[in-house]
């Protein structure tokens, strides 16, 4: 109701407990494992990650670094947390509009996440708002248009993410929110008819077991960047907070409490430092105050978080070394798209591909680390191929200008490499001999690999040095 005065704690209640909270018995946790580690893959983990710099409406303000934000959060979660590549989910501008992120959580997500066993995260950096007749809030995709309220036909409203999240039955289920739902953003005004009397916010009730919900702020506060660290405020902190600096005796075992006070206690300080505003982030547990969130072998020492600190990145040590040195050569072929030299562009799908020859032959590991590292065309997100990629690749117009003959790791799993390794022979070696050779080694972790000149699939395990190529992919639109 317009010009209504809502009292601060009921405003406050609202935004803070969507009843995620249930009942206290609902708090039940089906195991005490952390949500986050370090030290081991997580291969049944899944993630969606969303940033909207740049709504489809000119009118729309910008979210300045939604887009570095949504990288940083990728790169946590893929190279320190053990989220496989594969299945972390960037959606940037235009590939997150309503019609691509509703089935990607509704349908997609349902078939990778694995009900009990899956940890899954959800990241969002955009816009928030009410809307100003029901008092819902919504995330407004990329094609939103803010001459209109939003409504479930524009926009997402909370409750129904929250609701469709809870549906998968994760074993746990984070959920981050760098916005605020008042409607005012600091690029401006998002909904045209919004007045300057605040919009009270009714949160979702009643969804997220086994959850965790942290958001930028409380209801009648803006989401504030930190334009020196060229991240939202939230997200800076989060990433230090995740990488061991919510752990107030540095031991990288950050609890849900000491999260809570590490981001209300560092955000809110330098909201105040830089906009002379009130920014609280919350923390919103249904998982209990002591349970992990991330528990890291070895933290990181991530430097100062002051404006004047020099050189200093949210995700400066995010990415680890590769496991060995791996000496490389540029290929001699001329590119065949504005892309720089070896850098293919495939239009059709939107991917990214570069070749690199290396000075020795490498395991899966180092495969794996160097495209994580790799920063070709100055662009991060580079990973290894799935098996499926190369198949479509190889046969397509891309590397035409270019022989690749050589054999390359996939980032695609073989689970049977017994049973895969006899599909063929190798030239004269008996199918006897692959299948013995494959049977005495098959305790440890089989990838599958494409020989880019006949085609043929095989597999090997991640430890052998096989291969003296790297091929790396990453989307065009990262």
């Amino acid at each position: 109701m317009p010009g209504k005065k809502w009292p601060f704690n009921q405003i406050l209640r609202w935004f803070l407990f969507p009843a995620l909270l249930a009942a206290p018995g609902a708090a039940q946790e089906r195991d005490s494992g952390p949500l986050l580690s370090t030290g081991r893959p997580n291969p049944d983990a899944v993630a969606v990650v969303i940033g909207i710099a740049h709504y489809h409406n000119a009118d729309m303000p910008m979210v300045e670094f939604a887009d570095q934000d949504a990288t940083d959060i990728e790169e946590l979660l893929s190279h320190r947390f053990g989220f496989p590549s594969s299945r972390v989910y960037v959606r940037k501008d235009e590939f997150a509009s309503l019609a691509s992120l509703k089935p990607l959580i509704r349908q997609e997500l349902a078939t990778l996440v694995k009900p009990g066993k899956t940890d899954l995260f959800f990241y969002y950096s955009g816009h928030g708002v009410p809307n100003l007749d029901s008092h819902e809030a919504y995330l407004l995709p990329w094609d939103y248009d803010p001459r209109y309220r939003p409504d479930r036909d524009s926009a997402y409203s909370l409750k129904d993410l929250y609701e469709d999240l809870s549906r998968l039955n994760a074993r746990t289920t984070t959920v981050v929110l760098d916005a605020c739902f008042s409607g005012l953003s600091e690029g401006g005004t998002v909904l045209k008819d919004l007045s300057s009397a605040y919009v009270a916010v009714e949160m979702p009730e009643g969804a997220l077991p086994s959850g965790l919900v942290i958001t930028a702020g409380g209801a009648n506060e803006v989401a504030s960047w930190y334009r020196e660290r060229q991240h939202g405020l939230l997200t800076f902190y989060l990433l230090r907070a995740l990488q061991g600096e919510a752990d107030p005796e540095g031991k990288g075992r950050v609890t849900v409490e000491g999260l809570r006070r590490y981001l209300q206690d560092k955000v809110s300080a330098r909201a105040e430092q830089l906009h002379q505003r009130k920014q609280i982030p919350q923390v919103i547990s249904s998982i209990g105050e002591t349970r992990l969130v991330a528990h890291l072998a070895n933290p990181p020492d991530l430097g100062s978080d002051s404006v004047d600190a020099p050189g200093f990145s949210a995700n400066t040590t995010v990415q680890p070394a590769p496991a060995a040195p791996i000496s490389l050569t540029a290929p001699n072929a001329e590119p065949r798209s504005p892309a720089g030299a070896g850098i293919r562009i495939d239009v059709a799908t939107g991917l990214m591909w570069a070749i690199q020859e290396t000075e020795s032959n490498v395991t899966w590991k180092q495969a794996e680390s160097y495209c994580s590292n790799f920063r070709g065309e100055g662009h991060s997100g580079w990973r290894l191929p799935t098996i499926a990629e190369m198949s479509q690749v190889r046969i397509g117009p891309v590397f035409n200008d270019l022989h690749v003959a050589g054999t390359f790791w996939s980032d695609t799993r073989d689970k049977s490499p017994n049973q895969a390794a006899t599909s063929q022979p190798i030239g004269d070696w008996p199918i006897d001999l692959i299948r013995l050779a494959h049977a005495k080694a098959s305790a440890g972790t089989w990838y599958f690999t494409m020989n880019f000149e006949n085609g043929w699939q095989g597999s090997n395990i991640s430890t052998d040095l096989s291969y003296s190529d790297v091929i790396c992919v990453r989307s065009v639109h990262r």
